[in-house]
């Protein structure tokens, strides 16, 4: 999720610059702009001194975004020198920075249904003639984008969303389970008030991952709120992670309540007879014989090695 957010909005600058050529619009921000078109200049003029077909050569081995960079710099240069971007060089950097904008989206949107949308943009581009044409061109390529983010916004929050649902399920039913097994306990006569205020704190915890679920789903419908939205669904990892730790100390002093609990060290043995199920956990080498039974393994590590 962090990789595509942080995508996601890296490129919506991307986006808001494209105003700039609107004539109604302002120059992108251009600080230390001077120093960059310094280095570009000194780069231009050793590809010049090079032999005819090197600049092109260079310009293909760059990447997209390095090919979008020289482009945005190059036009922020001429649009300085000429706010009305109406000479014959302003409209070809004009399009070569669209074009290669439309390139670094392409890239980034991975997206068979907005390539196409985009690309349909490069003909509209090519076609242009004046700064108003490009302008329009310029906005169609906004729309596209914001559609498209707005689609992969969607889209990873519900996927998202489905995971932490499924961990929230998971969690009331385990839940249910430890107060199942303490009134067993209790029932036994064994002092449980230690398990009972874990138990209290375990749902507490559960509800909260709830609320703060409930939360980013309803702020996600709300484009001004999908930033609080994303907030709440970091509140609901956190307090999912502050179960579990709660969980874990459970699980431990369950452990102490099981009946038949019998804990072995080094190559002890261990002789059992009669029906009913045996649960065996730890890090062990275990070696056993038995009649009709079911084995089940279970790698709660993920890193056994299971040879039967």
């Amino acid at each position: 999720m962090k990789n595509i957010g942080i995508k996601i909005f890296a490129y919506i600058a991307v986006a808001l610059m494209l105003t700039s050529i609107a004539p109604a619009m302002g120059v992108a921000d251009t600080d230390n702009l001077q120093d960059r078109i310094q280095d570009r200049d000194r780069v231009n003029a050793t590809t010049n001194s090079s032999p005819e077909g090197t600049s092109n050569q260079i310009r293909q081995a760059m990447s997209t975004q390095e090919r979008y960079g020289e482009a945005t710099e190059n036009f922020l240069r001429i649009k300085a020198n000429n706010s009305a971007l109406n000479t014959e060089e302003a409209i070809e950097a004009t399009k070569e920075y669209l074009n290669t904008t439309i390139d670094v989206m392409i890239e980034s949107l991975e997206n068979d249904e907005y390539t196409e949308k985009l690309n349909e943009e490069k003909e509209d581009i090519a076609a242009a003639t004046t700064r108003a044409e490009l302008a329009e061109c310029a906005q169609d390529i906004r729309d596209i984008w914001r559609e498209a983010r707005d689609e992969r916004a969607n889209s990873t929050t519900n996927s998202i969303n489905n995971k932490l649902t499924a961990v929230i399920r998971v969690s009331e039913t385990m839940a249910l389970r430890l107060e199942n097994e303490i009134a067993r306990i209790e029932k036994n006569g064994e002092d449980v008030t230690g398990l009972q205020e874990m138990l209290g704190e375990y749902k507490a915890h559960i509800a909260e991952a709830k609320e703060y679920r409930e939360q980013a789903m309803n702020a996600n419908t709300n484009r001004e709120k999908q930033s609080q939205g994303f907030q709440n669904m970091k509140q609901v990892g956190l307090s999912i992670k502050e179960a579990n730790a709660v969980l874990r100390n459970m699980l431990t002093e369950l452990k102490q309540h099981r009946e038949g609990l019998v804990s072995l060290s080094a190559d002890e043995t261990l002789t059992a007879e009669g029906d009913g199920t045996a649960v065996l956990s730890g890090n062990f080498v275990l070696s056993f014989n038995a009649d009709d039974v079911i084995l089940v393994v279970k790698d709660m590590a993920g890193d056994a090695q299971v040879d039967t």
